[in-house]
């Protein structure tokens, strides 16, 4: 299904319970990303390349036997897109929240999110012997907040050049389809 080795190994490793694939439409892929959290909504991520997968990264369990309840560590963002193409190759770490939340949790969430992936990027190296899996990968941070059900237009709130860290993510207000492009500040 996939053509590029990284997603092939992913599409391997992972539970399908975790994955979102990318579903076909008349000109480039979407992603469409449910989420089940008190009310139900989902975010189309229209524009993806075609080698893409989405992680339910909050599928992965918490390790409450295995880690104390300490600095965040058990949080983890909703979603992890995996994006993976000749010359740009990301992986953008999605957290959607329905009100307010302070930016310290948003952040925890997002590096819980980076911990998940950076176990499975572990994984596919010693299990798969691919020393080389999801390296040189551009990470990107989103936040997209006040999630409603009422339409209403786009609006960023933050506009920073670069939101390679969980510190400086990129934040937006809810709308029901984000352009690849725009989460990446990339042309592909």
């Amino acid at each position: 299904m996939y053509s590029h080795t990284d997603l092939q190994i992913l599409d391997e490793m992972l539970n399908e319970q975790a994955k979102i694939r990318p579903q076909p439409t008349s000109g480039k892929p979407e992603i469409i990303l449910p989420e089940l959290n008190g009310i139900e909504y989902e975010v189309k991520i229209r524009g993806v390349p075609e080698n893409t997968i989405a992680i339910k990264t909050d599928k992965f369990p918490i390790p409450k036997t295995f880690f104390n309840n300490v600095r965040g560590i058990w949080k983890r963002a909703d979603f992890v897109i995996v994006a993976a193409q000749e010359q740009n190759q990301f992986i953008i770490y999605i957290e959607l929240k329905v009100g307010k939340s302070p930016n310290k949790e948003i952040i925890q969430q997002l590096q819980g999110a980076e911990s998940v992936v950076h176990y499975c990027k572990k994984i596919g190296q010693l299990f798969w012997k691919d020393n080389n899996f999801l390296e040189n990968y551009h990470a990107r941070f989103i936040s997209i907040k006040q999630i409603k059900l009422s339409k209403r237009p786009t609006r960023e709130l933050k506009n920073q050049k670069l939101h390679d860290r969980p510190d400086n993510m990129l934040q937006f207000q809810y709308q029901q389809v984000f352009y690849f492009k725009k989460l990446v500040h990339k042309e592909i």
